[in-house]
């Protein structure tokens, strides 16, 4: 019995939720003619290959929207995986077993699964090697934890509010993709999500926005603050700017 849940989104995307307390952790699986690419590797400890069998038997390839803790929990379920150098450290740090295993995705990467095509855009800020995954033909991103209903994290080690600013203009300059799919809060955003996203940290820079204590208890002794405007939310500390 897994603990993962399955939810076909389409003939070639199906999204893997997790429950985490009062929230989730969702994963993506998406097929190609040729291949399937495992985007994370979940938060609670499953058997995310036996289930990704029961979907598809094609070639699996795995990779990382980013390395934080959450994301990565059944790593060593795969002999190897693909992650932003800037992130690699992370999984190492977490499993020593991976060293060497963790190979690089670069900024203008392309991963051709056959028929599906995912092209890679490094976005530091929620972490260095954060990484986002577009998909033209079918018009959608997957973006990690860096675009998301669910309060978005810009507190604690690996954080840099400056660059994360700088990763969403990128983003919204880049356009090509109409709909969002997101690691924590609703599956399926819009694509102003991003420039509501940047509205929070205008709001942020200028005060314009009045910032509240969080009600989550592993965030409470951070240091940071909630700040909200519209849908969108950033548990922000001035010491990662």
């Amino acid at each position: 019995m897994f603990k993962t849940k399955a939810i076909k989104v389409s003939d070639t995307l199906y999204a893997l939720e997790q429950s985490m307390g009062s929230g989730l952790v969702r994963c993506f699986l998406i097929l190609g003619s040729e291949k399937a690419l495992l985007l994370d590797c979940g938060v609670i400890p499953d058997d995310l290959l036996g289930l990704v069998r029961t979907i598809t038997d094609l070639p699996l390839m795995v990779a990382l929207t980013h390395a934080d803790g959450d994301h990565i929990v059944n790593a060593e379920q795969f002999p190897e995986l693909y992650a932003h150098e800037d992130d690699a450290h992370m999984v190492v740090h977490r499993f020593a077993s991976l060293e060497g295993h963790v190979l690089p995705l670069k900024d203008g990467e392309c991963i051709d699964l056959g028929g599906t095509v995912l092209d890679i855009t490094h976005i530091p800020g929620h972490t260095h090697g954060s990484l986002a995954y577009r998909n033209l033909k079918e018009g959608y991103l997957i973006a990690g934890d860096s675009v998301d209903y669910a309060p978005v994290y810009m507190f604690g080690n690996h954080r840099n509010f400056e660059h994360y600013v700088a990763s969403l203009k990128r983003l919204q300059v880049m356009g090509g993709y109409h709909r969002i799919y997101t690691c924590h809060g609703e599956l399926c955003i819009p694509a102003n999500a991003v420039a509501q996203q940047l509205l929070v940290c205008d709001g942020i820079r200028d005060g314009s926005i009045t910032p509240k204590d969080p009600d989550a208890p592993h965030v409470k002794d951070s240091g940071a603050k909630l700040y909200e405007r519209g849908p969108c939310a950033i548990y922000y500390a001035k010491a990662n700017t």
